[in-house]
């Protein structure tokens, strides 16, 4: 839908690092790992990493083709 409807160039998602499950539909969705802030709070107060990914409209298509 986003790069579809909205004509977007680039999607992004983030999570935590304990959050697996969402690491997990992240990479086989094809999103790529781009950045790893460390030692930052959740809305708990907790420390952990900060995770965020990515994919391209360029990376999209070529998935569809596969």
């Amino acid at each position: 839908m986003g790069f579809t409807l909205l004509d977007l160039h680039k999607i992004e998602l983030g999570c935590y690092d304990y959050n697996k499950q969402s690491q997990a539909v992240a990479r086989k969705l094809g999103f790529t790992l781009e950045a790893n802030a460390r030692d930052r709070k959740d809305v708990q107060g907790r420390r952990c990493g900060d995770m965020r990914f990515g994919l391209l409209r360029s990376e999209w298509e070529e998935q569809k083709q596969k």
